[in-house]
């Protein structure tokens, strides 16, 4: 009789440990956001749970979409429940990191072995492919992120239409670089011959950066890069104006009985920057060079006719201006908001082919 219980016995607990299954740290092939973990899988023979853990900079927002699914092939099983949070709200995480749980309908291991988890089809979703339905040895998600963060460099989508975040040999955060937005900067220009002044309440450059990408160095520093254009007016006093002579560029008076009423200099350009930048909490300090890639340029002048008709004259184009040329930048600033100073090093023309002036600007930038 004794042996017959124990049998009996066994095989309840041997059909209790197949009918339930625990998969701790699973395994999975990549990922849109390496701060979205999956820390555990319960398989049972009612449901399957995935238990979630993302990491935020403290005092950041998220959500999770209501078409959240899991699928394997052409299977798919949407979201039955969650649990630490409701979908489609916003979640304030203080401490950086939140935990919650999703249950989904029942899966057949013994005919799927792998799964995807989809938070929907947005380019900002949550999306992790080729989660294994198996324990690992040591290989499992911590190891396998601690090998990245050892040996290579990663690039993942990070729900941005247009930025782009680098991952490299650290523990990630949500870092927000400061490069993007659009600015607004008076201009000044060192070096202007003696009798030349430059209207500098009327000199100005307008700054719109789409593009920004970084990569996480140490601590709280990272390189920023990214995508700019920069359209700048200088507008000269006096009647003179900047004329294109071919093989030089240089000031010349206007002809007699004309008065300019603005002289000014058009340019504009594509940048590129490179900028070492340190941040924490809400604020930001950084410094670094900016790349100038000329698209256009254009000097002219106004003036009134003999009639009182107003004529707008074109001086030149090219104007002997560098095709590239480089400036540095330093900005500081807390949230959204930066103001920042820009400096040539060089003129903005060729070597002995035009002035030797040099922009100075400082102004204000605003993050999309």
């Amino acid at each position: 009789m004794k042996t017959k219980l124990f049998i009996l016995f066994s095989l309840l607990c041997v059909t209790y440990v197949n009918a339930q299954k625990v998969i701790n740290n699973p395994d999975f092939s990549s990922t849109t956001a390496r701060n979205f973990i999956v820390e555990q899988i319960e398989l049972t023979d009612a449901k399957t749970v995935l238990h979630f853990k993302i990491k935020l900079s403290s005092d950041s927002q998220f959500w999770i979409a209501s078409t959240a699914h899991i699928k394997s092939g052409n299977s798919v099983f949407p979201a039955i429940s969650i649990d630490g949070l409701d979908l489609d709200t916003k979640v304030h995480t203080v401490s950086g990191e939140s935990k919650f749980s999703m249950t989904f309908a029942p899966i057949d291991t013994t005919e799927i072995s792998q799964i995807d988890f989809i938070e929907g089809n947005c380019d900002g979703c949550f999306k992790i492919f080729g989660i294994k339905l198996e324990s690992g040895s040591s290989s499992g998600q911590n190891s396998k992120k601690e090998k990245q963060e050892k040996e290579e460099s990663s690039v993942v989508y990070n729900g941005s239409s247009v930025k782009v975040n680098f991952l490299w040999k650290k523990d990630k955060k949500n870092y927000d670089p400061h490069w993007d937005g659009f600015g607004f900067a008076f201009q000044d220009l060192r070096g202007l011959p003696d009798n030349i002044s430059l209207s500098s309440g009327a000199s100005y450059s307008i700054t719109f950066n789409p593009i920004e990408t970084y990569i996480p160095l140490f601590r709280n520093f990272l390189l920023v890069s990214g995508v700019g254009i920069d359209w700048t007016r200088y507008h000269f006093k006096g009647n003179w104006g900047l004329v294109d002579e071919g093989a030089t560029t240089k000031f010349e008076p206007a002809l007699d009985g004309i008065n300019y009423t603005a002289s000014k200099l058009l340019t504009y350009y594509f940048t590129i920057p490179l900028m070492f930048e340190y941040q924490v909490n809400k604020f930001n300090i950084s410094a670094g060079g900016i790349a100038y890639f000329k698209c256009y340029s254009k000097s002219e002048v106004e003036f009134d006719d003999k009639r009182g008709n107003e004529i707008e004259e074109e001086l030149g184009r090219d104007l002997n201006l560098l095709p590239v040329s480089a400036r540095l930048i330093a900005q500081v600033g807390t949230d959204n908001v930066n103001i920042f100073a820009t400096y040539s090093p060089t003129s903005l023309f060729k070597k002995d082919q035009g002035p030797d002036m040099r922009p100075i600007g400082a102004g204000v930038r605003v993050k999309f």
